[in-house]
C-alpha cells in the first residue's frame, strides 16, 4: 500500500518533517493547520485493462489534532463524492465544466489515531469504487 504523508515543517513541538506531496502547504501563522489537495484523474488503467477514474493520492496521513483543509478537484465529466464515514465526512465534488475542474473544499480535525477508509459514494464506475487506489483509499491518522 502506497501512503502519501501530509507532513509540514517542524514548528515548536511539532514533529512534521517535510512535504512529500507537492500540493501540501503550510501556513506559518497557523502552525497546526495543513492543506492538502486531492484530484480526480481520468484514464488510469486498472488491473482489468480498462481506464478508470482515480482520486489521488489514494492513501495519505495526517497528525492527530491538526486541522486539515482539504481541496478536492475533479477533472472528470462525472461528479464524485469523498466520504470518510467513520470521521463523519462526506463532500460532493462537481464534475468538470468548460475545461475547468470541479472543486469542493472541506476542513476537518482528526481527533483519533487510526486508519480510516474513504470511498467515492457517487454512482458510476463499479471497478474504481471497489478497488483500493482508484476511488477508495485510507486516511492514516498518526500521533
Amino acid at each position: 500500500m502506497k501512503v502519501h504523508h501530509v507532513q509540514l515543517p517542524a514548528v515548536r513541538s511539532a514533529s512534521w518533517a517535510h512535504a512529500s506531496t507537492a500540493s501540501t502547504k503550510w501556513d506559518p501563522k497557523h502552525p497546526h493547520v495543513g492543506q492538502l489537495k486531492l484530484s480526480v484523474n481520468t484514464g488510469v488503467k486498472g488491473s482489468d485493462g480498462k481506464k478508470h477514474a482515480q482520486l489521488a493520492p489514494g492513501n495519505f496521513s495526517v497528525k492527530v489534532g491538526w486541522i486539515i483543509q482539504l481541496t478536492l478537484e475533479n477533472a472528470d465529466a462525472s461528479p464524485h463524492a469523498f466520504s470518510v464515514p467513520s470521521m463523519g465526512i462526506t463532500v460532493n465534488i462537481p464534475a468538470a465544466s468548460g475545461g475547468k475542474p470541479g472543486e469542493s473544499k472541506v476542513s476537518f480535525q482528526a481527533k483519533h489515531t487510526g486508519t480510516f477508509d474513504w470511498h467515492c459514494t457517487a454512482p458510476g464506475d463499479a471497478f474504481a469504487a471497489t478497488h483500493q487506489g482508484f476511488l477508495r483509499g485510507k486516511v492514516i491518522v498518526t500521533p
